[in-house]
């Protein structure tokens, strides 16, 4: 990786350019050909609200599929409704590429190096979220965002950025488990608190307080609705065959993600930081393997979560190892590189993009209690 900086110039400027390119290339076929269903169930979306319509039913005199984002969210896309549709899906492709691009550039102000290569490795990943015109890139960035706010002390507009994202998809929310390690609570509080009754309320604009309740009714019988089986559960039922409820695997998943909040919040602020980082890498990779409505466009926000661990934990042969797995079965295993009869009859069956995460999830918690454990010994020997 060292080698490919240092040969073709990798640098923010550079990954600019790049991504530009690549998310343009990316979209043109996709308008040609006129698939960007995804698109218009975004911005028709608004259309039917304000037409007093619920855009959580079936309306396939506009597209096929459903709405699954909240009621506020039919509001915030509103501006592309009056766009012309090529225009549009370009533009949204643009703007997801390109949150994710300067998100991970705002974390990574100061070392260009590692933001550059992260957003190398990335980009493959990128593509298929953006050839399916989804959303996940820049819900991704705006929990990054919500991470650089914490770690940078503007917890207020943390704050803002957890509720935004609520509003988009209830995963992007998730950011929030910094919130306990965060040192100006009451600024995140005031500011989550606000911002939640503003985007809560925003749909009044156009409907009544009864219909937005109907949708908010309709939103959540929508997702319970939904699976797909592109997860650690849907790994033990192709593997094994077994039947069991999700919550069984992704209540004990959750807690353990959130199990090293605790010591870390009586730690001192360098390791605090090491934490923060290892619990971001840790949300982000948990919200595509234990989440039973994750697909393949969605790994985009797991697959980032694992480049920023790689990248900023110490070298070793087992890390780097992990990450070549990431790279060939997760980013490129979908993917027409990798011959058709190998992809249908092992990699989509077994769920093998699935994988690669959920070790590089494992091993998130292992490098996090490393760091708590080592710290008590070392206190307890300064004590001595």
């Amino acid at each position: 990786l060292n080698t490919i900086k240092q040969r073709f110039g990798l640098n923010y400027k550079t990954l600019f350019w790049l991504y530009l390119i690549v998310t343009i290339g990316a979209t043109i076929p996709k308008i040609i050909l006129g698939k960007y269903n995804n698109y218009l169930i975004f911005v028709d979306s608004f259309e039917l609200l304000k037409n007093h319509q619920n855009p959580f039913l079936l309306h396939p005199d506009l597209y096929y599929d459903l709405y699954r984002y909240s009621p506020s969210f039919a509001i915030l896309v509103a501006p592309f409704s009056f766009l012309p549709v090529s225009l549009g899906v370009l533009l949204w492709n643009l703007i997801n590429a390109f949150a994710l691009f300067f998100a991970v550039k705002y974390i990574f102000k100061n070392n260009e190096r590692k933001g550059s290569l992260i957003l190398l490795t990335i980009l493959p990943e990128l593509v298929t979220s953006i050839q399916n015109i989804q959303i996940n890139a820049l819900v991704t960035a705006i929990m990054l965002f919500s991470y650089a706010c914490f770690i940078f002390k503007k917890e207020a507009w943390a704050g803002f950025l957890c509720v935004l994202n609520l509003f988009i998809k209830i995963y992007g929310f998730a950011a929030v488990a910094l919130f306990f390690m965060a040192k100006r609570k009451p600024a995140f509080i005031k500011a989550s608190t606000l911002s939640f009754i503003g985007f809560i309320a925003l749909p009044l604009l156009f409907i009544t307080i009864p219909e937005l309740a109907g949708l908010y009714k309709s939103e959540f019988s929508s997702i319970g609705a939904y699976s797909v089986p592109l997860s650690f559960m849907g790994i033990l039922r192709s593997w094994f065959g077994i039947t069991f409820n999700d919550l069984i695997i992704q209540i004990p998943a959750l807690l353990i993600v959130c199990a090293p909040i605790v010591p870390g919040i009586f730690k001192s602020e360098a390791i605090k930081l090491k934490l923060q980082g290892l619990l971001i890498c840790s949300v982000l990779t948990f919200l595509c393997v234990f989440n039973q409505m994750a697909e393949s466009a969605t790994y985009i926000v797991a697959i980032t979560g694992a480049v920023i661990w790689y990248f900023t934990a110490p070298s070793s042969k087992l890390n780097t190892t992990l990450l070549i797995f990431l790279i060939v079965f997760s980013e490129f295993g979908p993917t027409d590189l990798i011959p058709r009869f190998i992809r249908h009859d092992f990699l989509e069956p077994y769920r093998i993009k699935a994988l690669p995460v959920v070790l590089i999830w494992v091993k998130i918690q292992w490098d996090s209690w490393k760091i708590i454990l080592e710290n008590e010994t070392k206190s307890q020997s300064e004590s001595l």
